[in-house]
């Protein structure tokens, strides 16, 4: 069964620096791509999510991946604050 549109991902399931909400649809094929400031992907039983970094101007690349190693110091210290939280 979907879960809820707009249901938040749980935080043991997102990296810090980023929210996930998901979309209310699933895929029985898995999903990996970019929509221009976030990524949409499936989880384990298909429910489609919607992932995007709360800091602002950092995008994901064509594949959908964040290239977190391209990240500036703040950005990095930001997410090590948000990790020890």
């Amino acid at each position: 069964m979907a879960k809820k549109k707009d249901e938040l991902v749980p935080y043991d399931q997102v990296s810090p620096g980023f929210e996930a909400v998901y979309t209310g649809e699933t895929s029985s094929t898995p999903v990996q791509k970019s929509e221009m400031v976030s990524t949409l992907y499936s989880d384990e039983d298909g429910n489609l999510i919607s992932q995007w970094c709360t800091i602002p101007w950092f995008f994901p690349n064509e594949e959908g991946q964040w290239k977190e190693d391209e990240w500036d110091d703040t950005v990095k210290h930001l997410r090590d604050m948000q990790i020890k939280l």
